[in-house]
């Protein structure tokens, strides 16, 4: 226990510079709020855009385009090997400590290797795909290769933003992929349309979002151009692999389970049911996910409160900060989720008649979202107060039990199999942190 309230004590010493607390504290609440800003701007242009592209490519074209990028942003994440997330850490660190050298060493390695890696990546899943004949038909193969085109560009913008967080300008380095890469997507369909309609298919609109992530791509490179400091270029590289490549290894078992849990449904619905019912889905699942929303938010303002507490021993004050909070959550989450539930028909005809065939999938997942919303703020309290081996156990259960149930409901019940199943495993997962919570914290989480 001991070492875990050191282990704390430093983290909130790293958040809380003493002598500095306002105006770092300022600085955390304004980059929070303009990461959270961006991320809202970016769910209300994803919207948008799916909307879009529904009504112009219908299910079957929706369902393609979806499905292929799904496999693009589930491969990407793995093709990063952890660098995206290590450039962060790092990078801060070696420009804390004036080590110049090995800034630029980090910056050429992870280009390099990310680059050969997600390369050989898109090369292999075309070759399986077309070996296999998984593909439903020709232009589903077409949008796939279009989309493992892509991988690089997507893989190498990720280094990009998380190199560029890692010189201490968050908002900047989310600006390209939340904000631009949409609205440059949604300003290349609408103009297709007008122009192009009788060519606008699933692979037409793949091509769209491959010269969008260039575009984005080149964005983040200017910015982070403008944001290294001039020693890194005078300097040359140094590299220290054995502690990169071991130091990314957790954050690829992370990004793993990321992407298993949060895409797992779509990918096994295209698998097992076709492109269109994963189509289906999509608008249902998004529809489901602004309930976390609810979350975000509360997790955002407890963290740094929740170490103080727990490093000076307050255990009361704590279990009533976290009973309050999920409160706030409970009732942010059904403020979110009953309308989405008794109006789910008439926002799924925004996306064409075809999709309202979800409603019942969608009442399934918001209810299910409640449900771990309200179990949801277990995780974040034991990452922050130095249990975050615990979510990983968890999430690993949530993750095997997603597949598991997944590949049993899907084939008879469809995408209400795929509904129960993520929310089944989800509900799961956040009710280990809890019971993780208790056994370690001794913090109960009721309403009352």
């Amino acid at each position: 226990m001991i070492t875990k309230v050191r282990y704390v004590r430093q983290l909130y010493q790293s958040l809380w510079l003493k002598g500095a607390a306002e105006s770092q504290g300022s600085r955390l609440l304004k980059g929070a709020s303009g990461a959270f800003l961006l991320r809202v701007l970016y769910t209300g242009t994803t919207f948008i855009t799916g909307i879009l592209l529904a009504r112009v490519l219908g299910t079957f074209g929706f369902g393609t385009y979806n499905y292929v990028l799904t496999w693009t942003i589930t491969l990407g994440l793995v093709s990063n090997v952890g660098f995206d997330n290590l450039l962060v850490r790092e990078i801060a660190t070696y420009t804390a400590q004036a080590k110049w050298e090995l800034v630029r060493g980090i910056l050429r390695y992870a280009n390099q290797l990310v680059f050969f890696l997600s390369s050989t990546i898109a090369l292999l899943a075309i070759a399986v795909v077309w070996k296999l004949g998984i593909a439903e038909s020709p232009e589903t193969f077409a949008a796939f290769c279009l989309a493992m085109i892509s991988l690089p560009i997507v893989a190498l913008r990720n280094l990009t933003r998380g190199a560029i967080k890692g010189f201490n300008h968050v908002v900047l380095a989310l600006l390209p992929e939340l904000l631009i890469s949409p609205i440059i997507l949604i300003v290349l369909v609408v103009s297709s349309h007008l122009l192009l309609a009788q060519y606008l298919n699933a692979t037409f609109t793949l091509g769209l979002y491959c010269a969008s992530a260039v575009i984005t791509l080149v964005i983040g490179i200017v910015m982070l151009n403008r944001v290294l400091p001039p020693e890194v270029r005078s300097v040359e590289h140094k590299y220290q692999l054995k502690r990169w490549i071991s130091s990314a290894l957790p954050f690829v078992f992370l990004e793993g389970l990321y992407a298993l849990n949060s895409q797992i449904d779509v990918l096994m619905l295209g698998a097992l049911r076709g492109v269109e019912a994963a189509g289906i889905y999509v608008p249902v699942s998004r529809g489901a996910n602004l309930i976390t929303f609810a979350v975000m938010a509360v997790v955002g303002v407890l963290a740094p409160v929740q170490v103080n507490l727990f490093v000076e021993g307050q255990h009361q004050e704590l279990q009533r900060l976290m009973t309050k909070g999920i409160r706030g959550v409970l009732f942010a989450s059904l403020a979110i989720a009953l309308p989405l539930i008794v109006f789910g028909r008439w926002y799924l005809l925004l996306f064409g008649e075809g999709f309202t065939q979800g409603y019942a999938a969608l009442t399934i997942l918001c209810v299910g979202q409640v449900v771990a919303s309200v179990s949801g703020l277990a995780g974040p309290l034991l990452n922050m107060t130095g249990f975050e081996r615990c979510t990983l156990i968890s999430a690993a259960i949530g993750g095997g039990l997603n597949i598991v149930l997944n590949s049993l409901l899907i084939p008879s019940g469809g995408i209400e199999g795929a509904a129960i199943a993520t929310s089944v495993s989800m509900m799961l997962a956040n009710l280990t942190n809890v019971i993780w919570a208790k056994q370690k914290l001794g913090i109960r989480f009721g309403v009352w």
